[in-house]
C-alpha cells in the first residue's frame, strides 16, 4: 500500500472570452510599462541623472550557468529575487515562492512540495521518487522534496530557472530548476534579530550573528524558531487539528588561507513537526462517510474529522564542503555534500470518524553528492566550463503500518531503495563576431536504480531486488546576440532528462521511462539602472511523463506518452522615481497531453469505494499547469517622523488548473494579496512591521490526493496578519 499521492480539484472558471482577456492584457501590460518607463526615462534623464544613479535599481547577477553573470546576459529565461524582496512579498516559505515568479506553482503531494514549472511537474511521492524541478543550495543539489523549505533570514536570493536545464543542472530537472543562495560571513560584525506573533497563535523567532574569527577565517550562525495553533481545526473535538512547531539552525564558515583558495563549510540541523499536510478534509464531500448516513464527514477548507492523528515530523542534517581554487588559467570548485534525514507520516486515508483505513510509516533517507566544476576565467571571446557529478540515495522504508476496517495496526510491508548517478557535462560560449555568440553544452548522464520489497503480510510474496540502469545524452544550444551593451536577443535548445524511477509498491516493479523534454525558446532582456524587463516564447514536446495514482489501496507510476507545451512569460521590474518600484509579471502556458490512453480514473462504486477506470486522457490539460499566472509587486518609501517607511502590496492571481490528467479534480480561478508596512528608526538599527497575508480571504487548494477511499483535500492559510519587530547592527 502506499502513502502520499495527488490529485486534484474541480472548480468552474470565468468564460473563455473573459479568460483570453485576462491573459492578452497581463502578458501585454509588462510591455506597455516598459515603454512608458523607458520613454518617462528618456525625457527626464537631464534632471534625474544623479539621483537615478543613487536610488535605482541593484544589478542583478546569477550563476544560471555556473559562473557570475549578469542576468541580462544570461540566455535563460529566470526569475530572481532577493531575500529583502522576498520579505517584503510576504514570502516565508518555499510554498509561497509562485508569491513572485510568474509560470511557477508550488503545491503540496502529502508532506511533499510538488514544483511546477511551465506546465512541467511532478506529484511523485514514494520510495526513491524525486521531483522534476531540481532545487539547488548554494550550488548543491537538495534531492529530498519534503526537507525542500528555507526560512529567510539567511537567504541571499533564489533564483528560478525556467525550462529544462539538461547540462550544467541537468539531473532531473526537466521542468527548471530553483536556486537558493544563502549569505556568507564577512570580517564586518553583524548582529540581527526578528520577533513576530500574527494569527492562529503564530509565533516566529529568527536571528543571524557573522564575524571575523581571524584575518582569514570569517563565521556565521542563523536560527530560527516558530510554533502556531494551525488553522485546521478537528470538527470531533472542536481543538486544533494542525498545530506546529519547527526550529532550524545553520552555521556557514570560510577560510580563506591564501588568495588562490577559499574553503566553506556549512552544517544545517532541521526539525518540522507541521501535520497540515495530513490534517485533510474530503473534496466535494467525496469519501467512503457517504454510504453510512449521519456519519460526519469533513468537506470545508479548514475543518477535519479523521479519528486516526494527522503526523508530520521531520529531522534533517546536511554537511556541506565547498572547496574555491585559482589555477590561473581557470577556476576549480569541489562541491562535497552528506545529508541524513528521518520522517515519520501517519494519515486517515478515509477522513471520517469511521475506523476504515489509516496508516504510519516512517522514512529514512541518506544523500551523498561530489561535483567539481573546472571554468574558465571571466572575459575575452571563449567561456566554458567542464564538471563531473555523482550522486548517491539510500531511501528506507523501515515500517508501513496499517490498520484496515478496525483492526490492530499491522506492519505491512518494508522497502530499500538504492539510487547512483553519474554525469559528466560540459557548457561553452565562443563571440563568434562582435556581440554575436554562439554557446554549446551536453551532459552523459546515467542511473542506476535498485530496489527490494518486503511483504511482512506473506514472506513468501516478498519481491527480489529489481534493479535497472538507464542513461541519456542531452545537448544544448543557444545563439545570443547583443543589441546594446545592456540588451539581448536570443535563440535556444535545450534537452532535458529525468531519471526512471522502479515503483517498488507496484506488482510487478515494473521500471518506468525516464522523461525527456525537446524544449525551444526565444527570448529579449533589457537592463538599466531605471528598470529591467525580459520576455520569452517556449515550446515543449515532453515524452513519458511520470505521473502517479493509485488502483485499488496499491500506488502505480506509468508513463503518459506524449505531450506538448507552449507558452509566454514576461515580467518587468522598475523604479518611477526616488519612491516607487514596481514588479509585475505574466505568464500563458498551453499544455496538452497528445497521447495518454491509459490514464487512471476516479469513480466512486456503489460501495463507497473509488474504482480506477483506465481512460482516454488525450486532449486534456496538463495537472497544475494554469493557462496564466501574474505577479504584481508594488512598493513605496518615504521619510516619515526622521525614519524611513515602506509600503509594499504584492498580489499573485492564477486561472483555473487540475490536479489530476483526466482534468476531474481542479481549482478554479483565484488571486491572492498580501500586505506590508514597515518603519525604520532614524539610526537604522530598529524596524517595526505591520503584514496582512492572504488579506482577500480566498479559500484554494494546495493539494487533493485521490484514494480508494476519499478524494481528499488541503487548502492555503486564510487571511492572516501579525506584528513584526526587527534588530540589524
Amino acid at each position: 500500500m502506499s502513502k502520499n499521492i495527488r490529485v486534484a480539484s474541480g472548480c468552474r472558471g470565468r468564460s473563455r472570452a473573459a479568460k483570453l482577456r485576462l491573459a492578452v492584457t497581463a502578458l501585454c501590460f509588462p510591455v506597455l510599462l516598459s515603454w512608458t518607463a523607458l520613454v518617462n526615462a528618456q525625457s527626464t534623464a537631464g534632471d534625474q541623472a544623479a539621483a537615478t544613479e543613487a536610488s535605482g535599481l541593484e544589478e542583478v547577477t546569477v550563476t544560471a550557468e555556473r559562473r557570475q553573470e549578469r542576468l541580462v546576459d544570461v540566455p535563460i529565461s529566470v526569475t530572481s529575487v532577493s531575500g529583502d524582496t522576498l520579505q517584503a512579498a510576504g514570502v516565508s516559505s518555499m510554498l509561497d515562492l509562485q508569491q513572485t515568479v510568474p509560470g511557477l506553482r508550488l503545491d503540496m503531494s502529502g508532506s511533499n512540495y510538488s514544483p511546477t514549472i511551465r506546465g512541467i511537474g511532478s506529484a511523485l511521492a514514494g520510495p526513491g521518487a524525486n521531483a522534476n524541478v531540481a532545487i539547488y543550495v548554494d550550488g548543491f543539489y537538495d534531492p529530498n522534496i519534503m526537507a525542500s523549505d528555507f526560512e529567510l533570514q539567511s537567504i541571499s536570493s533564489v533564483d528560478v530557472l525556467k525550462g529544462p536545464q539538461g547540462t550544467l543542472f541537468g539531473r532531473n530537472a526537466t521542468g527548471g530548476a530553483i536556486l537558493v543562495n544563502t549569505r556568507e560571513p564577512t570580517q564586518t560584525p553583524t548582529a540581527e534579530a526578528d520577533l513576530s506573533y500574527g494569527s492562529y497563535g503564530r509565533e516566529k523567532a529568527s536571528a543571524y550573528i557573522g564575524c571575523g574569527i581571524t584575518p582569514t577565517l570569517t563565521a556565521d550562525l542563523t536560527g530560527f524558531y516558530e510554533k502556531g495553533d494551525g488553522y485546521v481545526k478537528d470538527s470531533l473535538t472542536g481543538g486544533d487539528a494542525a498545530d506546529f512547531d519547527k526550529y532550524s539552525f545553520r552555521t556557514k564558515w570560510i577560510f580563506t588561507p591564501a588568495d588562490w583558495l577559499k574553503i566553506t563549510f556549512t552544517y544545517e540541523h532541521r526539525y518540522t513537526n507541521d501535520p497540515l499536510p495530513n490534517a485533510t478534509s474530503n473534496y466535494d464531500g467525496l469519501g467512503y462517510a457517504n454510504t453510512v448516513p449521519g456519519t460526519p464527514n469533513a468537506s470545508g477548507p479548514f475543518n477535519y474529522t479523521g479519528t486516526a492523528p494527522a503526523v508530520n515530523t521531520f529531522t534533517g542534517d546536511a554537511g556541506t564542503v565547498r572547496a574555491d581554487i585559482d589555477l590561473g588559467f581557470a577556476n576549480l570548485t569541489s562541491y562535497s555534500m552528506y545529508r541524513g534525514e528521518k520522517s515519520h507520516q501517519g494519515k486517515d486515508y478515509d477522513g471520517s470518524p469511521l475506523d476504515i483505513f489509516a496508516a504510519n510509516w516512517l522514512v529514512d533517507d541518506s544523500f551523498i553528492t561530489q561535483e567539481l566544476d573546472l571554468a574558465s576565467k571571466p572575459g575575452g571571446r571563449f567561456s566554458w566550463v567542464f564538471g563531473l557529478f555523482y550522486y548517491e540515495n539510500v531511501d528506507v522504508f523501515p515500517s508501513f503500518n496499517e490498520t484496515a476496517f478496525g483492526s490492530p495496526y499491522f506492519s505491512a510491508f518494508a522497502s530499500r531503495v538504492d539510487s547512483t548517478s553519474y554525469a559528466a557535462f560540459g557548457d561553452a560560449t565562443y563571440e563568434v563576431v562582435d556581440n554575436l555568440l554562439f554557446t554549446a553544452g551536453l551532459r552523459a548522464s546515467g542511473d542506476h536504480v535498485s530496489a527490494t520489497y518486503y511483504d511482512h503480510t506473506d514472506p513468501a510474496g516478498n519481491v527480489p531486488d529489481t534493479a535497472h540502469t538507464w542513461g541519456a545524452v542531452t545537448p544544448r544550444a543557444v545563439l545570443r546576440y547583443k543589441l546594446t551593451p545592456d540588451s539581448n536577443v536570443y535563440a535556444s535548445f535545450t534537452e532535458g532528462y529525468k531519471s526512471g524511477i522502479i515503483p517498488i509498491l507496484q506488482t510487478p516493479p515494473t521500471p518506468v521511462a525516464p522523461e525527456k523534454v525537446n524544449a525551444f525558446e526565444v527570448g529579449y532582456k533589457i537592463a538599466s539602472s531605471i528598470f529591467s524587463f525580459d520576455t520569452a516564447a517556449f515550446y515543449y514536446k515532453y515524452n513519458n511523463l511520470q505521473i502517479q495514482a493509485y488502483q485499488g489501496t496499491i500506488s502505480t507510476t506509468e508513463n503518459a506518452a506524449k505531450s506538448t507545451i507552449y507558452g509566454l512569460d514576461s515580467q518587468l521590474a522598475a523604479k518611477l522615481g526616488s519612491h516607487f518600484t514596481a514588479r509585475i509579471g505574466a505568464a500563458y502556458t498551453h499544455s496538452v497531453y497528445d497521447s495518454f490512453p491509459g490514464a487512471e480514473d476516479y469513480v466512486e462504486g456503489p460501495n463507497g469505494i473509488f474504482l480506477n477506470p483506465s481512460v482516454d486522457a488525450s486532449g486534456k490539460e496538463l495537472e497544475r499547469s494554469p493557462k496564466f499566472t501574474g505577479t504584481l509587486g508594488l512598493g513605496y518609501q518615504t521619510p516619515l517622523a526622521r525614519g524611513q517607511l515602506a509600503l509594499d502590496a504584492d498580489l499573485y492571481a492564477s486561472s483555473l488548473f487540475y490536479f489530476d490528467p483526466v482534468n476531474r479534480f481542479s481549482q478554479g480561478a483565484y488571486s491572492v494579496l498580501n500586505l506590508r508596512s514597515t518603519w525604520t528608526t532614524p539610526d537604522s538599527h530598529w524596524a517595526f512591521s505591520l503584514y496582512g497575508t492572504n488579506v482577500s480571504n480566498t479559500k484554494y487548494r494546495i493539494e487533493v490526493l485521490p484514494g480508494p477511499f476519499a478524494i481528499q483535500q488541503a487548502y492555503a492559510e486564510p487571511a492572516a496578519v501579525g506584528v513584526q519587530a526587527s534588530y540589524r547592527y
